[in-house]
């Protein structure tokens, strides 16, 4: 996307609608998805910024508040995905919500100009079980992760390199295993 003018606003969301190609058992639910960029101020369309992807917690139903002020994202491309149904699905080695990432990076470096090396994952609670899913799946794109609230379960999916990460957590949280 590097040389391409955007018509998006700086600093402000802004919705896209996407179709997923998934399997067939997800068709129904995980086809039609949307997801959200935010460009920084100044936004340059032949100036490679960095790409940091968000995901929430359960429950989200639209653009919600990332842990960046206005004044912190002014250096990089927000991307925000939002789940189907309550949380994202992270359980099944074939989840979805990999394809659905695989569709808002890629939609996102072709409209805009961004740094395929610095690409970074973030996520809270049900975002954080989805950013491990995707440092496992998706280490070859990622450069690194930082989380909170989230675990990956003890059967977790083949990872495919190692990614840079900062990971927090309760120590008295049973949901959400270190």
């Amino acid at each position: 996307g590097c040389g391409k003018p955007s018509e998006d606003p700086a600093n402000a969301w802004v919705t896209h609608n996407v179709t997923v190609n998934v399997g067939a058992a997800y068709t129904a639910m995980f086809a039609s998805r949307k997801y959200f960029t935010r460009l920084p101020a100044g936004y340059q369309e032949d100036k490679a910024y960095p790409v940091i992807v968000w995901g929430q917690g359960c429950g989200a139903s639209n653009v919600e508040s990332t842990p960046v002020t206005n004044s912190d994202a002014s250096n990089y491309i927000q991307v925000f995905m939002l789940q189907v149904g309550n949380c994202f699905n992270t359980g099944p080695a074939d989840s979805p919500d990999i394809d659905y990432f695989d569709v808002a990076l890629e939609e996102t470096q072709a409209n805009y100009c961004t740094d395929k090396g610095r690409v970074f994952m973030g996520g809270f609670s049900s975002g954080s079980w989805l950013t491990h899913m995707l440092g496992c799946h998706r280490a070859n794109v990622i450069r690194g992760l930082g989380r909170a609230s989230g675990g990956i379960g003890a059967k977790h999916h083949e990872c495919t390199g190692t990614v840079a990460a900062i990971l927090t957590a309760d120590t008295t949280d049973t949901n959400n295993p270190i």
